[in-house]
């Protein structure tokens, strides 16, 4: 419960800096939006299961451990597709690779806990 919450508050934060970035900028700028609008979808969806496990919801169990493993995915994806600097996309061998241990940090503290409640 307390990994999706952080979750959650992580992608308001980062669609928070995503538009301020964008008010920055002078012209329309695609992946930002792209990027901005897929936090706020990802906030959601960590927040409403976050909700679903205070009021201890079947479905949030069941969907806490997918919707983690996605985002694991869709932070790699995000990496992989939407990296736009000279630099960052020599390194994105080095990127994808820690940002894929960084976003499997949450699904291992849950599997850990699951194992513990067996």
């Amino acid at each position: 419960m307390f990994i999706t919450a952080i979750l959650g508050l992580y992608q308001i934060i980062f669609a928070a800096r995503v538009l301020q970035q964008m008010d920055i900028l002078k012209e329309y700028h695609v992946p930002l939006l792209i990027q901005a609008g897929l936090a706020i979808i990802w906030s959601g969806i960590f927040m409403s299961i976050t909700v679903g496990l205070f009021g201890q919801k079947r479905w949030a169990l069941r969907y806490r451990y997918w919707s983690i493993l996605a985002f694991i995915v869709y932070n790699l994806l995000r990496a992989i597709l939407l990296t736009q600097a000279d630099y960052d996309r020599n390194r994105l061998t080095f990127l994808a690779l820690i940002t894929l241990i960084i976003s499997a940090i949450p699904l291992l503290a849950l599997l850990h806990q699951k194992q513990q409640e067996i």
